[in-house]
């Protein structure tokens, strides 16, 4: 548990063990990954200490990793940067004696057919349950104002801002970036992609409901990497953000529970997971219906360099990181026996679900992959240099595909503001001239575009 000092934006965690933790975690309190780690970290009883970023923090660290995301792991024994949470989880699990973990908590099935399907079920957790998520914290008038405040006032903005925007300003462009990034981008852009959107949560959290109202965990007595793919989103986002965990609370009273018992499944007894296939217990059939084809028009979308694609009614833009994911579901699938293959085919059949879509798609997924274009895979970080000034105030881009480049409209528009500005402002004013740019860039909502 923690020390006896309290720092609430800083507490290191020994879990009963002596000197300081090697791992420093650097998280955000309202993060979908983040929550996902953490409750890894505290099941799995691993010393570390718990840092919730400020920008000027994360900043600090895009040095070393190259990115303005969280969650990242600071190895302090091996000196290394770490990244992805599924790719941290496996690092772990894989190679515990060397990252000074304890064993006796394994968390992936070690038979072959669980553990693929384990990994699906995981990789649909943390790349489409996002689209809800983000849909409900950023969308929502309620939602997206207190989320933006608690950016501004608590937590990731606590100590500064960007350019040292006023906080009505900052506030805006908090909610402006996440709403075009995360929902628009995502693809809701009417009311039909609203309700469909909707319905992924609604029809996941009525699963999990049905499942939990019998079992403590996904897969049996103890969480395994399922339960903790289903908590990136369920604990962070919709048991805590108003207007999901509104509708958690009164429709999914046991889904509620289970999130507080993940949290704390750190005070479970260790044990060993039986070998057991316990999937016919749980299965998310619609929206894994709904998944599937959109991991594989995903990777066509890269590949024919597509601006966006059709997934129902939404019009999403391709994301060249969610391909490179795909593309180790794919390898996972090839490193099968034809045995457990047919095995895997069989069971998803009986449960109305096809992998056909996706195992044809395999090779096409495998290159767009190789887009993402890092020179390093996680978990480790791949750092070629320090992000840009534009990549530090607005995040790492969830939508850049190969490049970056700003709309030409906005790009204009910079560009005339600035030189208007710097006509009456001499150079010992630039940084108030380049406030007023950043103003004008967002009050006319003129945001820079990926392609």
């Amino acid at each position: 548990m923690p020390e006896t000092s309290w720092d609430e934006h800083e507490l290191v965690f020994k879990f009963d063990t002596d000197g300081p933790p090697r791992f420093d975690v650097y998280v955000m309190d309202v993060s979908y990954f983040s929550g996902k780690l953490e409750c890894y970290l505290r099941y799995k009883r691993i010393p570390h200490r718990r840092i919730e970023v400020t920008w000027e923090q994360m900043a600090k660290n895009s040095k070393y990793t190259g990115l303005m995301q969280v969650p990242v792991v600071f190895d302090r024994e091996l000196n290394i940067w770490l990244r992805d949470t599924t790719s941290i989880i496996v690092l772990f699990e894989s190679a515990p004696d060397l990252y000074g973990i304890q064993p006796n908590r394994p968390i992936i099935p070690s038979q072959a057919c669980d553990s693929f399907l384990s990994f699906l079920l995981e990789e649909f957790a943390d790349e489409w349950l996002w689209l809800p998520a983000l849909y409900y914290r950023w969308d929502f008038r309620l939602d997206a104002g207190n989320l933006s405040r608690r950016f501004m006032i608590h937590d990731f903005y606590r100590d500064s801002t960007p350019l040292n925007l006023p906080e009505w300003l900052a506030q805006m462009v908090i909610i402006d970036r996440q709403h075009d990034e995360y929902v628009y981008q995502g693809g809701v852009q009417d009311e039909a992609g609203r309700l469909y959107v909707q319905g992924i949560y609604l029809s996941t959290l009525m699963a999990l409901e049905a499942h939990f109202t019998q079992h403590p965990f996904l897969l049996g007595d103890h969480p395994t990497l399922v339960d903790f793919g289903f908590a990136a989103s369920m604990f962070r986002h919709f048991s805590l953000d108003p207007t999901p965990s509104k509708i958690m609370r009164l429709r999914a009273p046991h889904t509620y529970e289970w999130v507080a018992r993940m949290w704390n499944s750190g005070s479970l007894k260790s044990s060993i997971q039986s070998g057991s296939s316990p999937f016919a217990e749980f299965s998310s059939t619609q929206a894994l219906n709904s998944f599937v084809p959109y991991m594989v028009s995903n990777a066509k979308a890269l590949l024919g360099q597509q601006e966006s694609f059709q997934v129902g009614p939404l019009k999403m833009k391709p994301v060249a990181f969610r391909a490179w994911s795909a593309s180790k579901l794919g390898a996972r699938w090839l490193a099968l026996s034809t045995e457990d293959q047919i095995l895997i085919d069989n069971y998803l059949h009986a449960q109305g679900l096809s992998l056909c879509h996706f195992k044809n798609a395999i090779p096409s997924i495998m290159k767009a992959g190789s887009l993402w274009g890092e020179s390093t895979e996680p978990p480790h970080c791949s750092h070629t240099g320090e992000p840009s000034l534009l990549t530090k105030v607005l995040g790492t881009p969830n939508h850049a595909i190969l490049r970056k480049v700003p709309h030409p409209t906005s790009f204009m528009l910079s560009l005339v503001a600035t030189f208007v500005l710097f006509s009456f402002w001499s150079w010992k004013n630039k940084k108030q001239a380049i406030k007023i740019v950043a103003i004008v860039y967002f009050l006319t909502k003129v945001r820079s575009k990926y392609i």
